[in-house]
């Protein structure tokens, strides 16, 4: 067993959204991760890799395009 990654897992309701929601709410949950978490969780946050299937892997190509360099290391 590792104990050097966390998995963050977020989900999102598919109802009464409007177009561009679900990115929105991807890129806040992100960047609570990258600014947040090692406060929060009282972990150290050197990496953030995106992963995501379907419409999570639309989600992950436009949080990777608006936040480049991102997948490497956290500053």
């Amino acid at each position: 067993m590792r104990n050097d990654l966390l998995l963050v897992s977020v989900a999102y309701p598919q109802q009464n959204r409007e177009m561009g929601d679900g990115v929105r709410e991807a890129e806040a949950a992100l960047l609570w991760v990258k600014h947040e978490a090692s406060r929060a969780l009282g972990v150290t946050v050197g990496r953030i890799f995106l992963a995501g299937h379907s419409q999570g892997g639309y989600v992950v190509t436009r949080l990777n395009t608006m936040h480049q360099g991102l997948s490497t290391r956290v500053p």
